[in-house]
């Protein structure tokens, strides 16, 4: 028998993680789901603590280390249910999630993407909850009028906080292998140059930031300084797929994944260099945007001693 829900979760050294997350799926009031663990080369005992759950909808598959786009891949094409959801290993739902979702299918059929409301949950404990772009407050539901001016803001999507039925994975793709940041991004983004979003501003997931911060991904910014979204989204325009009315929103919001590209190399790749080549590329048209272009031009002169020393505060060193 065909599940309604196939949870998809990628898991990659989560050890201290995983059994949280497949708790909060467990204790989902919406039970026609299937659960799939892809296990992307974890060298901790993450797949043991899933083998031992022994619970007949929850399948564990193990491949080599492909990264967390390749994992979601597989689980997508191992899916046997007609909507997919996604939870991060180390995040969890609310135990209503997964009926907020269907709801929305109920009410909204023909959207590509059906996501909720999420909170912020920060190392010392303190939650944040989004406040989210021309979007109705709580505890509204709907589709979104503009995808793109809404994740102008805080990203009204969340990888853990989104449903995709199959059928829309046949038509745009699925998520880029190969791309250290913005995958996420991007898929949501050539999804919602095609469907409309439905969204609840109900909050039915937590994104919880542990205290292990990245690896240095300094070479990706020598490598790539641009968003995959500007590149996709580029493309779909110079093809004429976009209509004129969505076009001055998504421009904008490809002027702010762009700001941010060039604020992770400052930080993260510590190259102003090329920062600042990227920044200058940017015509934001809204005032919050051009104050942030403006700011981080003035980072990207500031002596190296200086911006360690910012480094460290930002990174909570």
């Amino acid at each position: 028998m065909t599940v309604h829900f196939s949870v998809v979760i990628p898991l990659y050294n989560k050890a201290r993680f995983i059994r949280r997350a497949l708790d909060s799926v467990l204790k989902q009031t919406v039970e026609d789901y299937e659960v799939i663990v892809v296990d992307d080369g974890s060298t901790d005992d993450g797949p043991e603590l899933v083998a031992q759950y022994g619970n007949g909808c929850i399948r564990l598959i193990r491949q080599e280390n492909r990264g967390e786009s390749a994992a979601r891949n597989r689980g997508i094409a191992e899916a046997q249910g007609e909507f997919t959801a996604f939870l991060d290993a180390d995040d969890a739902w609310k135990p209503h999630y997964l009926h907020t979702i269907k709801k929305l299918i109920d009410k909204h059929p023909e959207a590509g993407a059906y996501a909720t409301a999420y909170e912020i949950i920060l190392p010392s404990g303190r939650v944040i909850c989004p406040k989210f772009e021309a979007v109705p407050s709580p505890p509204w539901q709907g589709l979104l009028r503009s995808y793109f001016r809404s994740a102008i803001g805080s990203p009204p999507v969340c990888s853990s906080a989104v449903t995709i039925p199959q059928k829309v994975f046949r038509e745009v793709g699925t998520f880029s292998v190969g791309v250290p940041l913005g995958a996420d991004l991007d898929m949501w983004g050539r999804i919602a140059m095609r469907y409309p979003i439905a969204f609840s501003n109900t909050i039915g997931a937590s994104y919880i930031q542990d205290d292990q911060h990245p690896a240095s991904r300094k070479h990706y910014f020598f490598e790539n300084p641009e968003s995959v979204f500007v590149r996709s989204a580029g493309e779909a325009i110079r093809r004429g797929e976009i209509r004129m009315a969505d076009l001055k929103d998504l421009t904008e919001y490809m002027t702010k994944l762009q700001l941010a590209v060039g604020y992770d190399c400052l930080v993260d790749g510590r190259n102003p260099v090329i920062a600042r080549k990227i920044i200058f590329k940017t015509c934001p048209r809204s005032l919050r945007l051009k104050w942030k272009r403006y700011r981080i031009l003035i980072q990207t002169c500031l002596p190296d001693k200086f911006m360690r020393i910012a480094y460290r505060i930002i990174r909570g060193a």
